[in-house]
C-alpha cells in the first residue's frame, strides 16, 4: 500500500525554483544563436565582435534602444535545443504548463545575472542631434528610477517596507513564442481550449470582432504619507485593488498618528492594457454551431497589434479571471481570457491549409497529366457536385475564389481584385444551397441573409459596453469577411437604405465610420457573391432584364458578373435533374452523370487555389490591345443597339481584367494569356446572354423568336472566338471541345463546315483550323 502510495506522488513535480534559476542563467548566458549566418551583416559583425550570447546580446540591444518598453522573446524551440537532456525535460514542460511563473523567473534571472552586471545604456545624444523626442523622456524616466531605488536602498535597506516594489526595478519583459519549429506549435481552435489547459502557452488563430480603447493600467502604486512623509509602495496584480489609507511606517505606528497616505500617480508604475474580442473562423466553427467569441487582453508592448475584422493569430497563456463583483468572489466558476504574448496579423487567405505531400503529389500529377480545359471543367464540377448544372455559374465562382490581382500604387491609386458576382433567377434554381456550399468551402466566409442584415450589420456598429460605459466598434459581415468571401442570400429581400451601405465595399473595399465620436476606416477585401429573385418573385420576359433585377445602376455595375438562372420547362433537362435528385436520394452520396468529369475532394480544391493565388500574373501589350479591342466592340454594340438588354460600363474592362488575371492563376501562369481573355470575355457574354433564350418573345410583335439551329449555334461560336484573336483563327481541336461543351454532335458540326464553308463561303476550313474569310 505504501508503494502504491508513493508511485501515485511520484507522478506529481515539485520544483525547485532555486535550483531551476541556475538552469535558467546558464541558458541565458551560454545559449548561442543557431544560424548566425542567416542575420544581417550589421547585427552578425556587431554580435561577433561582442562575443555574448544570443539573449545577453538581445537585451543589451533593447537596453541601448531609447524605447520604454523593452522585451526579450524566448523562443520555445531555443529551449527544446537547449535542454536535451532527460532531466531538464520537467523544466522545459513546466514552462509550456505554467507559463507566467516561469515569465517572473526568467526576467529575475536577467536582471540579476544580465542587467546587474553591465553597465548598458543608450548613448547620449550629440549637439548636432534632433531635439529630445518621447524617447528620451523614456529613458529620462528610467534614470529617475534608478535614482529612487539607490536613494531607498541606502536609507533603510533593512526594513522591507521601505523597499522599493520589484516590479519597479525590472527593466526587461520577457515573453515565451513558439518558433516556425517548435513541437506542436500548431495552432489550435477555442474550442479546444479546455481546463487542463489553463496556465499553459497556447496558440490559436481568430477573428477581431471588436477591440477596445488602450487604457493605462496601473501596476504598482506608490504613496507617500502627509505626515512623516515615508514613501510606500503597493503592487496591484488583480482586476480591482483597495487603496491604503494608514501609514505603515515605524514612525507613525509609535507615534499612533496613523499618517493618512496620499496616492501619488507621476511615481506610481503602469502599463498600456487593451482588450480584445475575438471569434472563431469559419473553418473551426462545426455545423450547425454558433461561432464563439473569446476575451484577449493585451497589455505593454502588444497593444495596438490589430483592428477590428483582422485575422490574428494570438500566443499567450491561457488564464482564469474573477468577475469584479461581489458574487463573484464566491463563485466556483470563473471566466476564462488569453494572456497576450504575441499578436501578429495574417496575410494570405488559405493560410490556414496545410499542402501535405499526398496532396501535393495528386495536384502536380493532375495538373500536368491532365489537359488545362478538362483540369477546369473537373475543378468547376467539384464546387458543388450535388447540385445539377450550373456549369458556367460555377466556373465564375472558381475565378472568384481565386482571385484577381489587387492593384496598389504609390500615388495611392488601389484597384479591387476580388471579384463579385450576383445569381439572380427564379425560386428554387439551388441558388441558396450553393451559397451555403461556397460558404462551407471557403476558409474565410461569412453567410448572412438580405433580410436579416442591416446597413450596421453588413458593415460596421458602434457598441457600448454595459459594465465600463466604453464606447467601441464592432465589425459587420463584411468586415469580417476580409481577405474572404461574404455570401448575401435573399440580396433583394433588403431595405434599400440598408443596401446602399455596401457600394463603397464593393468597389473601394473599405468600411467609413464617423459615429459617437469614432472615425476610421477599415479594410473589407471581400469578395461577395449575392443570390436574389426578381421582382415579384418570378422573371417576367415582357419587360427588360435590368427591370427585373430590380437594382440601381450603381449598385448592379459593381457586380463582375451578373448571372439570369431562370426556370423553363426543357423535357431533357427535367428528366437528367429527376434522375440526379432521386439517385442523390437513394444512394445518399453525390451522384454525377457526366463520368468524364472527375470530382476532386474540398482539401484539393483548397490546397491547389492557395497555390494558384501564389502567382502574380502580367498583362503583355498585345493582350493589352486585345482587351482594349474588346471593349471598345462591345460599348459600340451597347450604342448601336439601343435597347435595355447590353449593359457595359467602364467597370466592365477591370472586370475583364480581373476574370482573366484569376484564369491565369489558375493556370499556374504569370502571364495572362490570349486564353485568359478568351475566357473572361465568354462568361462575360454568357452572364449578359442569360435572358436572350430561343424561347423569349419578341419585345413588339409578341411572336416567339426562331429558334437557332446546331450548325447556327456553331457558327456563331466560331465568330465569336475567331473574333477574339489577332489572326482570326480557332483550332479544330479547340473547336471540337466547345462544340461538345454546347451539348451538340459532331454531325452537326460537319453540317456546320459544310454549310458555312463549302456553300457560303464564309469560312476557310483546313484539317486542323478554322479561319474566317
Amino acid at each position: 500500500m505504501e508503494k502504491q502510495q508513493f508511485k501515485q506522488e511520484s507522478k506529481y513535480y515539485i520544483p525547485s525554483y532555486k535550483e531551476e534559476k541556475g538552469l535558467i542563467s546558464d541558458f541565458l548566458l551560454n545559449y548561442v544563436w543557431p544560424n548566425p549566418q542567416d542575420l544581417p551583416q550589421e547585427i552578425k559583425e556587431e554580435l561577433q565582435e561582442s562575443g555574448l550570447s544570443k539573449y545577453c546580446f538581445q537585451v543589451k540591444k533593447q537596453l541601448e534602444s531609447r524605447k520604454r518598453q523593452k522585451r526579450v522573446d524566448i523562443l520555445i524551440e531555443d529551449l527544446e535545443n537547449h535542454f536535451t537532456n532527460p532531466a531538464d525535460q520537467k523544466l522545459l514542460q513546466g514552462i509550456k504548463s505554467n507559463t507566467l511563473i516561469y515569465k517572473e523567473l526568467f526576467e529575475e534571472t536577467i536582471q540579476s545575472s544580465i542587467v546587474d552586471n553591465n553597465n548598458w545604456a543608450p548613448p547620449e545624444r550629440g549637439d548636432d542631434e534632433q531635439e529630445e523626442s518621447d524617447e528620451d523622456d523614456d529613458m529620462q524616466q528610467d534614470l529617475l528610477m534608478n535614482q529612487r531605488v539607490q536613494r531607498l536602498d541606502q536609507a533603510n535597506p533593512q526594513n522591507p517596507q521601505n523597499q522599493i516594489h520589484p516590479k519597479m526595478k525590472k527593466r526587461i519583459e520577457v515573453y515565451f513564442i513558439n518558433g516556425p519549429q517548435t513541437k506542436g506549435s500548431k495552432p489550435v481552435s477555442l474550442r479546444s481550449l479546455k481546463s487542463h489547459t489553463i496556465g499553459s502557452l497556447v496558440t490559436t488563430e481568430a477573428i477581431v470582432v471588436r477591440i477596445s480603447e488602450v487604457k493605462p493600467q496601473i501596476v504598482v502604486a506608490a504613496y507617500v504619507c502627509q505626515t512623516c512623509g515615508f514613501e510606500i509602495f503597493q503592487g496591484v496584480s488583480g482586476v480591482v485593488f483597495t487603496p491604503l489609507n494608514e501609514c505603515p511606517s515605524q514612525r507613525c505606528t509609535t507615534n499612533k498618528t496613523k499618517g493618512k497616505l496620499q496616492l501619488i500617480n507621476s511615481n506610481s508604475l503602469f502599463q498600456s492594457y487593451q482588450e480584445i474580442t475575438v471569434q472563431e473562423t469559419s473553418n473551426q466553427v462545426p455545423q450547425g454551431s454558433i461561432p464563439r467569441s473569446f476575451l484577449v487582453i493585451a497589455r505593454g508592448d502588444n497593444v495596438r497589434k490589430c483592428t477590428a475584422g483582422d485575422l490574428i493569430k494570438i500566443q499567450g497563456v491561457y488564464s482564469p479571471i474573477l468577475e469584479n463583483t461581489f458574487r463573484g468572489s464566491q463563485r466556483l466558476m470563473m471566466n476564462t481570457y488569453i494572456e497576450a504574448f504575441s499578436i501578429e496579423q495574417q496575410k494570405k487567405k488559405y493560410s490556414q491549409v496545410e499542402l501535405t505531400e499526398e496532396v501535393a503529389t495528386q495536384i502536380t500529377t493532375e495538373f500536368q497529366n491532365l489537359d488545362f480545359s478538362q483540369f477546369y471543367d473537373n475543378m468547376s464540377a467539384s464546387l458543388a457536385p450535388q447540385l445539377y448544372g450550373l456549369e458556367d455559374v460555377k466556373k465564375a465562382i472558381l475565378l472568384m475564389l481565386v482571385g484577381g490581382e489587387r492593384l496598389d500604387r504609390e500615388d495611392g491609386l488601389h484597384i479591387r481584385g476580388d471579384v463579385n458576382i450576383a445569381l439572380i433567377g427564379d425560386p428554387g434554381i439551388a441558388k441558396s444551397q450553393l451559397l451555403k456550399k461556397i460558404s462551407a468551402m471557403a476558409p474565410r466566409s461569412v453567410y448572412t441573409t438580405g433580410k436579416g442584415s442591416s446597413g450596421v450589420g453588413l458593415t460596421a456598429s458602434v457598441v457600448k459596453d454595459p459594465q465600463s460605459g466604453e464606447i467601441s466598434l464592432e465589425a459587420g459581415a463584411l468586415v469580417l469577411a476580409d481577405k474572404g468571401v461574404c455570401c448575401i442570400d435573399e440580396f433583394d429581400k433588403m431595405d434599400d437604405y440598408d443596401r446602399t451601405a455596401i457600394h463603397e465595399v464593393m468597389e473601394q473595399q473599405t468600411v467609413s465610420i464617423a459615429k459617437a465620436g469614432i472615425t476610421t476606416t477599415l479594410n473589407a477585401r471581400a469578395s461577395i457573391l449575392a443570390a436574389a429573385n426578381p421582382l415579384y418573385s418570378r422573371y417576367n420576359p415582357k419587360i427588360t432584364p435590368y427591370e427585373n433585377i430590380n437594382m440601381p445602376a450603381a449598385l448592379l455595375s459593381r457586380f463582375d458578373l451578373v448571372f439570369i438562372l431562370l426556370d423553363k420547362a426543357r423535357p431533357e433537362d427535367d428528366l437528367q435533374l429527376a434522375q440526379h435528385i432521386g439517385k442523390l436520394h437513394k444512394d445518399r452520396k453525390s451522384p454525377f452523370e457526366n463520368l468524364s468529369k472527375k470530382i476532386y475532394n474540398e482539401n484539393f480544391i483548397k490546397n491547389y487555389i492557395g497555390i494558384a493565388q501564389q502567382f502574380t500574373p502580367t498583362i503583355s501589350p498585345d493582350v493589352h490591345k486585345l482587351i482594349s479591342s474588346i471593349y471598345v466592340e462591345k460599348r459600340q454594340k451597347q450604342a448601336e443597339s439601343g435597347s435595355g438588354d447590353y449593359y457595359c460600363t467602364p467597370r466592365t474592362l477591370l472586370s475583364l481584367i480581373r476574370l482573366a488575371t484569376a484564369h491565369a492563376k489558375l493556370r499556374q501562369s504569370n502571364l495572362v494569356e490570349e486564353q485568359d481573355v478568351e475566357e473572361a470575355v465568354r462568361l462575360f457574354d454568357i452572364a449578359q446572354a442569360s435572358v436572350r433564350t430561343d424561347d423569349d418573345e419578341d419585345e413588339e410583335t409578341g411572336v416567339k423568336r426562331r429558334q437557332e439551329q446546331p450548325k447556327e449555334r456553331i457558327f456563331q461560336e466560331i465568330k465569336r472566338v475567331c473574333n477574339l484573336k489577332l489572326d482570326k483563327t480557332m483550332t479544330m481541336d479547340n473547336l471540337r471541345k466547345k462544340v461538345m461543351n454546347m451539348g451538340l454532335r459532331e454531325q452537326d458540326l460537319k453540317e456546320c463546315l459544310r454549310t458555312y464553308g463549302d456553300d457560303l463561303n464564309l469560312l476557310h476550313v483546313t484539317n486542323t483550323s478554322v479561319s474566317l474569310i
